[in-house]
């Protein structure tokens, strides 16, 4: 049996991380503040979500197809 692969969480936490960064720009508009180091960080954690989800997608495409389990 594999073990689970941590990408997932990864990819779940990041969107937790820019949904949170998302907040805090807002808010930081509506305060009427500067936020451009909130964008700049925003704009890398969803690079690093691109990658993660992108890696991801090339590695179940190349991945070998699991054979058919026979029926008992």
């Amino acid at each position: 049996m594999r073990a689970p692969d941590p990408e997932p969480l990864q990819i779940i936490a990041l969107r937790a991380e820019i949904s949170q960064l998302g907040a805090a720009i807002a808010q930081l508009r509506r305060a009427g503040l500067g936020n451009a180091a909130a964008q700049l960080l925003l704009a890398r954690k969803r690079a690093e979500l691109d990658g993660l989800v992108m890696r991801r997608t090339r590695s179940e495409e190349t991945a070998p197809a699991m054979p058919a389990q026979p029926s008992s």
